[in-house]
Formats: structure tokens, C-alpha cells, sequence
């Protein structure tokens, strides 16, 4: 070990500054740690998928195995027309 004096004077410090320092130190370190548990934190997740957005999606099947899907993004289609063209439609 190095003498307080040898490394206050390597620090190019007082040794009566060095020792309080240390001092300070120590005290820090034995300072007792807060055990007090935290309090309740929400973290908000992002979803697992996509929202969904306004639309629609649509699968049709005739009783012949023919198959309809519609996916689309505005709900305002004249869908009765199409569904009823499919449905009515035996290829």
C-alpha cells in the first residue's frame, strides 16, 4: 500500500484534503440504502397487431366451391349488388 502522503502527492493534493475525501467517501458508501418499494408504474405496450383501420372484409363461398373475399378500405361499396351477382351466379 501507498502512504496517504505518496498519493496526495501524486493527486497533487493536500493530505488533509485527500483524508476528507475519503472520508466523504466511506460515509457515502455506508450510507443505508432506501428499501422503500416503488409505487405503481403503468407502462404502455404497443399492440401486438395493427388496429384495425375502417373497412371491410367479406369471404363468400357458393355451394358449387366458388370463393368471393373483398377486402377493402372504404365501407361505402355497393356490396348488395356484388353479393347478390356472386351468389346468384352458378358457374
Amino acid at each position: 500500500m501507498f502512504s496517504i502522503a505518496r498519493v496526495a502527492t501524486r493527486l497533487q493534493v493536500s493530505g488533509g484534503e485527500l483524508k476528507q475525501r475519503c472520508a466523504a467517501h466511506h460515509a457515502a458508501l455506508a450510507a443505508p440504502v432506501s428499501t422503500a418499494t416503488p409505487g405503481f408504474v403503468e407502462v404502455p405496450t404497443a399492440p401486438a397487431w395493427p388496429l384495425p383501420t375502417s373497412g371491410i372484409e367479406l369471404e363468400l363461398q357458393r355451394p358449387d366451391g366458388a370463393r368471393l373475399r373483398i377486402v377493402a378500405h372504404e365501407s361505402q361499396l355497393p356490396l348488395t349488388a356484388v353479393v347478390r351477382t356472386f351468389l346468384e351466379t352458378l358457374s
